[in-house]
C-alpha cells in the first residue's frame, strides 16, 4: 500500500518506442516529439535549400523545401515516443524503466515496468524526498527533498545515480510536486509551506515566484 502511494505521487516511467521515421521530427531530442519540436518547426517553415536559414533536418521528405509535406509528416509524428542515445547514466540500455523515490528510507530506486530487477540508485545524503523528473534526453533525474527540519533542496543527477548535484539550496522550504519543460529549459515546483509555484532553470539560476 505504501509503494502504491509513493509511486502516485513520486513516480515516472521511461517508455522506449520503436526506432522509425516519426522519430526523425524530435528535434530536440529529448525522446518526445512535442511542442518544443512544433516550435522549432514552425521557425524553418517556408525555408529552401540555398537559404541562409535552411537546415536539412526539418526537411522531413528531403525534397529541398519546408512546406507544407513536411507539416504533414510532422504532425502524423505528434505526441510520438523516442528512443534516445545512449548517454552516461542512461536509463538501462533501452529497457523501459519507472523511477520512484521513498521517502521513509531515502532513496531512488528504479526497476523494471514488471517490478523486476530493482536497483537502489541513490541511499545516502538524502532527506524526505517527494517529486521526481526525467530528463531522459539529457540523462539526468531531478528531485526535490523536503526535510522535516531545515531547508528544502532541488537536486540533479544522472539516471544511474551518479554526479549528485545540489541545484537550489536557499529559498525552499518544503518543496513537493514537480515537472520540467525540457523544451524551453525550465523546471517547475511547489511549495507547500510557503504555498507558492515556483520555476527556475535547469541549472537552478533565475528562480521565480509564479504564483
Amino acid at each position: 500500500m505504501r509503494l502504491w502511494y509513493l509511486c502516485v505521487m513520486s513516480c515516472v516511467l521511461v517508455m522506449h518506442a520503436p526506432a522509425g521515421a516519426q522519430c526523425e521530427a524530435d528535434f530536440d531530442g529529448d525522446g518526445t516529439v512535442g511542442f518544443s519540436d512544433f516550435l522549432a518547426f514552425a521557425g524553418q517553415f517556408g525555408t529552401r535549400q540555398g537559404d541562409g536559414r535552411y537546415q536539412a533536418k526539418y526537411d522531413l521528405n528531403s525534397d529541398g523545401a519546408i512546406d507544407f509535406q513536411d507539416f504533414l509528416s510532422f504532425a502524423s509524428s505528434y505526441g510520438t515516443s523516442c528512443p534516445v542515445p545512449p548517454s552516461p547514466g542512461g536509463s538501462g540500455g533501452g529497457t523501459p524503466k519507472m523511477y520512484w523515490t521513498d521517502i521513509h528510507t531515502d532513496k531512488i530506486q528504479r526497476a523494471n515496468l514488471d517490478g523486476s530487477n530493482v536497483e537502489d540508485l541513490i541511499t545516502t545524503g538524502l532527506s524526505a524526498l517527494v517529486g521526481i523528473a526525467l530528463d531522459v534526453g539529457r540523462g539526468k533525474m531531478y528531485w526535490t527533498a523536503s526535510p522535516f527540519s531545515g531547508t528544502g533542496k532541488i537536486q540533479r543527477a544522472n539516471l544511474d545515480g551518479s554526479d549528485v548535484e545540489d541545484l537550489i539550496t536557499i529559498g525552499l522550504r518544503w518543496p513537493e510536486s514537480f515537472a520540467l519543460d525540457v523544451g524551453r529549459g525550465k523546471m517547475y515546483w511547489t511549495d507547500t509551506w510557503t504555498d507558492k509555484i515556483q520555476r527556475a532553470n535547469l541549472d537552478g539560476s533565475n528562480v521565480e515566484d509564479l504564483i
